[in-house]
């Protein structure tokens, strides 16, 4: 299997959460195409709610209820960062071998409205997704193998401690 570029993994990058976030926002019933039968995802919502799906069809059945389903992600909001690393394991020959990417983004969040007539919610989040490399058809495709996903807090509540911590430097 040959091995991947930088330049290779930082596309797979790019592509992978250009059209997952895009996905979740305006298709989020296609979501658990992301995925396979050896798959897994965890949702923790950072206050006594937490999910666990294992395999393409259970976490398609975890996401039908989900809080995240239309959410939109601001990646223009100053603390977003996504950053990524090349995996690697060694072969039965010793060879170095392209095991995926590991991706991990952190920023806000606008989910829908809980009501009608109230604005929605805007929360910070974190999420950790391995890729997983899958040879089909001669082409190198990837999938995500684990998904890793828990809120951090609100933004308000995070503008306003950042807002308090500057006033008591001043």
């Amino acid at each position: 299997m040959p091995q991947k570029s930088k330049d290779d993994c930082a596309e797979v990058f790019r592509g992978f959460i250009k059209r997952y976030y895009h996905v979740l926002h305006k298709l989020p019933g296609h979501r658990a195409k992301f995925y396979k039968d050896d798959s897994s995802w965890k949702f923790s919502d950072g206050e006594d709610k937490e999910v666990n799906a294992q395999g393409r069809e259970d976490i398609g059945t975890a996401f039908e209820t989900c809080p995240l389903n239309g959410a939109r992600v601001d990646f223009g909001y100053a603390h977003a960062q996504m950053t990524w690393n090349e995996m690697f394991g060694v072969d039965a020959e010793g060879n170095r071998t392209h095991e995926g990417i590991f991706i991990l983004v952190y920023g806000s969040m606008e989910l829908n409205s809980e009501g009608a007539g109230q604005p929605p919610r805007e929360r910070l989040f974190q999420q950790a997704f391995m890729l997983t490399r899958k040879e089909r058809e001669g082409k190198s495709m990837y999938y995500c193998r684990n998904d890793a996903f828990a809120f951090v807090g609100d933004v308000a509540h995070a503008v306003a401690s950042s807002a308090a911590d500057d006033k008591a430097a001043a």
